[in-house]
């Protein structure tokens, strides 16, 4: 360097920029100040998210800690309920140990990955591979901010939800990727790779169906579309063609048999999590069950979605529906064997996508002429 002392990472970081020293960077930067800067980063984004959306009542923050609490309590609880149908299906018993019936084994999991200690690869990225899990796992508690349990029950009300939801869904393969990246293990890179191109494949048929959903609802508010179904009917009957499609897709979205080629055991040990051990992998599971029940309650508001009026009840009604999407999971994880890795991107590329491509024309045309229709009726 040229002698300088710099009192601010941004004096340093410009005059790196000015003598070609970027490559540099990397390696004179701590990773204290990366951590720190990037902390600083998501405060800053925090403030402002809490603060367009959100007043800040005491309210508005025991709802958002107890949501939150029980977000924890579906993921966790979702491993209990595979374990349970999975050991139904086989003919053996599941977990019946801790507590009555085996409720208390999530707990019992939760607690023993937490004891167990964390082993890093000499050879990995240290930041991405710490990062990655925390990441993983923010971003599955993000996406039920903006999930309606009623009509007048959300977390974060917006008449963009559907749009965010969107985003923050498309957002969870990064995750995949820096898990694969960081660990510099062959198992976990090859995982990463059939991950991040399956899903960014089938993240396009994903976003069909939503044009779809908001072509039928009108805008992009998910309490809107539970308005609309309460109305009038609920979607599963003019869109079941959808409703099936749409399962596929969010099986292949979720890495779940018989699309679960990213964490093949038989071929990749684990897939991208396999250097991942105590609370780093307890995240990477607790996300990856969060993503699975938050994906059974998104197709239930599309498809299933109506208002019963009490509030009590319309929390147990919705919970009875996203638990039988989740059941349904298991079921086909334990029924159907893996699709060999070719016949995953054809059936993505050759027959879904061409069909809801057709399904989105034809919705259009249809909703076009009853809009036409009740026009011309209104005139006469």
């Amino acid at each position: 360097m040229n002698g300088r002392q710099y009192h601010t990472h941004s004096e340093f970081l410009e005059d790196s920029i000015k003598n070609g020293e970027i490559k540099f960077i990397i390696h004179a930067d701590s990773a204290f100040n990366k951590i720190y800067y990037f902390g600083e980063f998501l405060y800053e984004l925090g403030y402002y998210f809490l603060f367009t959306f959100l007043p800040l009542t005491t309210y508005n923050i025991y709802f958002i800690l107890c949501s939150l609490i029980s977000t924890l309590l579906i993921a966790a609880f979702a491993t209990l309920i595979e374990r349970k149908v999975m050991s139904s299906v086989q003919r053996r018993r599941g977990p019946n140990k801790i507590g009555l019936f085996g409720i208390f084994q999530p707990i019992a999991d939760g607690v023993k990955l937490l004891l167990k200690e964390i082993i890093i690869p000499s050879k990995a990225d240290l930041l991405i591979f710490i990062f990655t899990p925390i990441y993983s796992f923010v971003l599955s508690l993000l996406i039920w901010l903006f999930i309606p349990f009623s009509l007048t029950t959300q977390m974060l009300s917006t008449p963009l939800s559907l749009l965010y939801v969107l985003a923050i869904s498309n957002l969870a393969v990064f995750g995949i990727i820096f898990s694969g990246w960081s660990s510099n293990s062959k198992y976990s890179f090859l995982g990463s790779l059939r991950a991040s191109s399956q899903m960014i494949s089938y993240e396009i048929a994903f976003s069909v169906v939503w044009l779809i959903i908001i072509l039928i609802n009108g805008n992009l508010d998910m309490v809107n579309l539970i308005y609309f179904q309460t109305e009038y009917v609920i979607n599963f009957i003019p869109l079941l063609p959808i409703y099936f499609i749409f399962f596929i897709i969010i099986l292949a979205e979720t890495n779940r048999a018989p699309f679960d080629l990213p964490e093949a055991e038989s071929e990749l040990v684990a897939g991208y999590n396999v250097e991942f051990s105590g609370m780093g992998f307890a995240f990477l599971f607790l996300a990856e069950y969060s993503n699975i029940a938050c994906m059974s309650a998104i197709i239930t508001i599309f498809f299933f979605s109506n208002d019963i009026g009490i509030n009590y009840l319309n929390f147990i009604y919705f919970g009875l529906k996203v638990t039988i999407h989740v059941i349904i999971f298991v079921v086909i994880r334990a029924t159907l064997p893996r699709f060999r890795y070719d016949m995953v991107m054809n059936i993505m590329w050759k027959k879904i996508l061409l069909f809801l491509i057709i399904m989105f024309f034809f919705y259009f045309f249809l909703k076009f002429i009853l809009i036409y229709t009740e026009m011309y009726l209104m005139l006469i």
